[in-house]
C-alpha cells in the first residue's frame, strides 16, 4: 500500500507539472477510483485525487456549456462524460467524509447526460446474448416479450445529485442553526427524491430479480454480476444518505445507546412485560424512532440481500461497502428488537446471521473498532429478541 501511494504521488507530481488537459483529469480520477477501496474506511487518498481532478476540470471549464463551443462533437461527448464521472466521485467522497462537495450544483450549467447514446443497459429476464463495447453494456434478452433499456450512467448522476444534498441538510454549519422543522422538511424532500429515483428503475433491476438471475445457473454471468454489483453500490449510497439523515449508523450511536438502555431495562425491572404474552407492551415505551426510519430499514434489507447474493466479491468492493454493511446490520438489529413481531422477522434473522458471520471474518482482518461495536450491539439485541419472541419477557 505504501509503495502504491509513493507511485501515485510521483504520478500526481507529473500530472500537476504537465499540461492542463483531459488526460490529466482522467488519470487523477482513475487514481481516485483505484484508492477508493484500497483500504477499508480510508478515503484520504481519494480526497486528494478526486478533489484535484474536479479543480482541474473546473479550470478547463468542463462544468460550463460555453466551454464546449468550437470543440468537435466526439471530444465534447468525452469531456462531458469525464466531467460527470468527476461529479459522481466528488459526491461519493463527500458522502463518505461528511464534507461539502467541491462542485456546487448552482455553479454549473452543463446539461444532464441524455437518456440515449450514453451508457445503456438493456435488461431482460432470459438473457440470450451479451454485447460489450466501449460505450454500451448490453444484456440482450426479453422481459414479457420486450427488451427494456436503462441508462445506468444518467441514473448514477441523478443519484449523485441527491447525495450532494446530505451535507447541507445534516452536517453543514447552516444545519446547526436551522430550525428543526425546516431540517425535517429538507430531509423529507430528500427522501421523496430517493423514492422517486427508485421508482424510475426498471423492474428487472429490482433486488428480487437480480438475486434470482444470479442464482439461476442457466443465466449468463457477465452482465448479471456486473449489474448486481453496480446496483448494490447504488443501494449502499442510498442507505448511507438515509442513515446519515436518521443519525443512526456505525459512526453515530447516540440513539442506539438509548435503545440499548431501554433493552437492558427490560431485565432490571425498570420496565416490565407480561409473561403470558410476548406481544404485551412494556410499561415504558422505547425511544421514538427517527424520522424516515422505516424507509431506512427497508433499504438496509435490500442492500444486504443484494450484497449476499453476489457470489464473487473483489476485496476493493468489500472495502468500499464495509461502512454501509456494518450500518445495515446495526439498523436491522435495532428494528428486529423494537418490532419483534414484524412480518419480516424471520427473514431479517437470516440476513443478520449472514451479515454477522461476514463481519466476524472482516473483524479478524481489520481489527476495526466499529465492527466490534456493531457486533456487540447485534449480539445483545439478538439475545433480547430471542427472549421476547420466546414469551419469556426477560
Amino acid at each position: 500500500m505504501a509503495e502504491c501511494l509513493e507511485n501515485a504521488q510521483s504520478v500526481l507530481a507529473e500530472v500537476l507539472a504537465g499540461n492542463l488537459d483531459l488526460q490529466a483529469v482522467q488519470i487523477l480520477l482513475g487514481l481516485g477510483i483505484l484508492f477508493m477501496g484500497a483500504k477499508a474506511g480510508d478515503v484520504r487518498a481519494p480526497i486528494i485525487f478526486v478533489s484535484t481532478a474536479v479543480r482541474l476540470a473546473q479550470a478547463m471549464g468542463m462544468h460550463r456549456r460555453d466551454a464546449y463551443d468550437g470543440i468537435s462533437p466526439a471530444e465534447a461527448t468525452q469531456r462531458r462524460r469525464v466531467f460527470w464521472i468527476a461529479y459522481i466521485l466528488d459526491r461519493d467522497v463527500a458522502l463518505r467524509t461528511r464534507q461539502a462537495p467541491i462542485q456546487h450544483d448552482d455553479d454549473m450549467d452543463l446539461d444532464m447526460p441524455p437518456d440515449d447514446n450514453e451508457i445503456l443497459v438493456a435488461v431482460g429476464i432470459n438473457s440470450a446474448e451479451n454485447v460489450v463495447d466501449a460505450t454500451f453494456i448490453k444484456d440482450t434478452g426479453t422481459c414479457g416479450g420486450t427488451t427494456t433499456s436503462f441508462n445506468l450512467f444518467r441514473a448514477r448522476v441523478e443519484l449523485a445529485q441527491i447525495q450532494g444534498l446530505i451535507y447541507d441538510c445534516v452536517f453543514s454549519v447552516r444545519a446547526r442553526y436551522r430550525d428543526s422543522g425546516e431540517t425535517a422538511n429538507l430531509a423529507l424532500g430528500i427522501r421523496q427524491s430517493i423514492e422517486q429515483w427508485k421508482a424510475r428503475l426498471t423492474a428487472t433491476l429490482s433486488v428480487d430479480v437480480l438475486a434470482f438471475r444470479i442464482n439461476n445457473e442457466n443465466d449468463s454471468g457477465f452482465n448479471i454480476s456486473t449489474l448486481a454489483t453496480a446496483m448494490c453500490y447504488m443501494h449502499s449510497l442510498i442507505m448511507m444518505c438515509l442513515d446519515q439523515m436518521c443519525r443512526v449508523n456505525s459512526m453515530e450511536l447516540h440513539w442506539v445507546e438509548k435503545v440499548l438502555s431501554y433493552a437492558r431495562g427490560l431485565g432490571d425491572g425498570s420496565t416490565t412485560t407480561s409473561s403470558a404474552s410476548a406481544s404485551a407492551a412494556p410499561s415504558l415505551p422505547p425511544p421514538p424512532s427517527p424520522q424516515g426510519w422505516d424507509l431506512l430499514v427497508g433499504e438496509c434489507r435490500e442492500f444486504l440481500r443484494l450484497f449476499h447474493s453476489i457470489r464473487s466479491k473483489h476485496l476493493t468492493f468489500i472495502n468500499v461497502q464495509l461502512c454501509p454493511f456494518t450500518s445495515g446490520l446495526l439498523c436491522i438489529s435495532i428494528n428486529s428488537f423494537l418490532n419483534f413481531e414484524d412480518a419480516n422477522a424471520l427473514t431479517d434473522q437470516r440476513l443478520m446471521a449472514d451479515a454477522a458471520a461476514a463481519l466476524r471474518q472482516m473483524k479478524e482482518q481489520t481489527q476495526s473498532a466499529a465492527i466490534s461495536k456493531v457486533l456487540e450491539v447485534y449480539e445483545e439485541l439478538n439475545w433480547h429478541w430471542t427472549l421476547l419472541t420466546a414469551g419469556l419477557g426477560v
